[in-house]
């Protein structure tokens, strides 16, 4: 029996916006430590925990009626906007393959060149600091190339 190795898609960087107190922050998890592990130092109050929560929102939707919890704290009287965390994922060849594949069915690429990266991007929408509705959306730079008769010199 042979073992399938399954692809796990890494986190490279979070970038949270407009998120409780937190006006923008980038995380960045590129800098390997040496025992993969990451920690968050900083003062009482500065916002380590809030980081903490936004990765988890990101991961597990926040329920309606509790994304007043959520308004940045410097716009509580009436933010209409959105709060945003996004991940950035390395993707690994058989992620790449998946997405060629569905690219083909839908184009008649020939020659098709995806990036090393994804990002997925999840806003919690407010209107009048009423919530609104939640956006997930996911991108990546993919470059398509249309072939025609080339000719190729050795």
């Amino acid at each position: 029996m042979t073992a399938v190795k399954e692809a796990i898609m890494r986190y490279t960087s979070f970038t949270i916006e407009q998120y409780k107190g937190i006006k923008k922050l980038v995380l960045d998890l590129n800098i390997q430590p040496d025992y993969k592990v990451y920690t968050l130092v900083g003062l009482n109050e500065s916002g380590k925990t809030t980081i903490l929560e936004a990765i988890n929102d990101f991961e597990n939707p926040v329920l309606k009626s509790q994304r007043h919890l959520l308004i940045p704290k410097n716009l509580a009287g009436g933010f209409t906007g959105s709060s945003e965390i996004k991940a950035t994922l390395a993707i690994d060849d058989s992620d790449k393959v998946k997405i060629e594949e569905f690219i083909r069915k839908k184009t008649k690429a020939k020659h098709i060149i995806i990036d090393d990266n994804l990002t997925v991007t999840r806003q919690y929408l407010f209107e009048n600091s009423e919530p609104g509705d939640t956006k997930l959306t996911y991108s990546t730079f993919v470059q398509i190339k249309k072939l025609r008769n080339l000719k190729i010199l050795l």
